[in-house]
């Protein structure tokens, strides 16, 4: 549509959990209440997590949704 060269797209076996970083930050604090367990939480500290909005090379989205920017 745009006329530009198709990009290769690269695949890999490597799992990869999406993170939405506000609905994964309730979720921290209804932990840190004692509301429920940590046991989901945990389970993305040590995969490979993409952030829905959260990139370093753009932060202002992420500060948007965080209500600072």
């Amino acid at each position: 549509a745009t006329h530009q060269p198709q990009r290769e797209m690269l695949q890999t076996d490597e799992s990869v959990i999406w993170v939405a970083e506000a609905e994964y930050l309730r979720h921290l604090l209804r932990c840190a209440l004692g509301r429920t367990d940590w046991q989901n939480a945990a389970a993305a500290w040590g995969a490979r997590r993409t952030w829905a909005v959260l990139d370093s090379r753009d932060p202002k989205p992420f500060l948007a949704l965080m209500g600072t920017g």
